[in-house]
């Protein structure tokens, strides 16, 4: 007897497996290509279609034009996903899984309530400016943030910091505009905030 044998159509395979990520939080967007990570024995491995899902949109997105897989980093995130990059062909798939680890780094205060510009007459008396919730750092305690301030023109306003209270000291008989900047420090990482003073007759 004769016995035909009829040819099954084998399903794509991974053929150079995508290697883990690492990366550090607030990283650029990363790309890798997808061009040799799959190959099928049956068919043309230009026609292998790809898909890609993390496992953690809040720490890192997934998504395939073409060839190419892109990582979208979320801003300010960090810790560890699974993307799971889907090859399929005549009806078929595989999956290359590899695992991405962002890794936290610190992040300088900023300002959430930025000082308004002061106008007063001349020899006005202090103003008094409480910024206790002027800062804020994402990594650390608030209440750790250290302020000082520097004035850009001591003889027209000399200014001070004690606590959380901003203090604009008018010298008398002195008209002109100068430039008022509060530093707030965390974890050896600064931010400035700058107030235009003007003085006038």
């Amino acid at each position: 007897a004769n016995f035909g044998v009829k040819s099954v159509d084998a399903p794509p395979v991974v053929a150079n497996a995508i290697a883990d990520v690492a990366t550090t939080e607030n990283a650029a967007d990363g790309t890798i290509s997808l061009t040799h990570v799959f190959k099928d024995v049956d068919d043309n491995n230009a026609s292998i279609t790809k898909t890609a899902v993390s496992s953690d949109i809040s720490l890192v997105t997934a998504s395939v034009s073409g060839n190419t897989l892109t990582l979208d980093y979320q801003a300010d995130r960090n810790g560890t996903a699974t993307i799971a990059v889907t090859a399929t062909s005549n009806g078929m798939t595989v999956d290359d899984v590899f695992i991405i680890t962002v890794t936290g780094v610190d992040d300088p205060p900023i300002a959430v309530s930025p000082i308004a510009d002061v106008t007063v007459a001349e020899d006005a008396a202090n103003t008094l400016i409480n910024f206790s919730n002027m800062f804020s750092d994402p990594d650390n305690d608030n209440a750790l943030i250290t302020k000082g301030v520097a004035s850009s023109d001591v003889s027209l306003v000399p200014a001070s910091v004690s606590g959380s209270t901003l203090t604009l000291n008018y010298k008398p008989n002195q008209l002109g505009t100068a430039t008022i900047t509060v530093t707030a420090t965390s974890n050896g990482l600064t931010v400035d905030d700058n107030v235009t003073v003007t003085v006038t007759s």
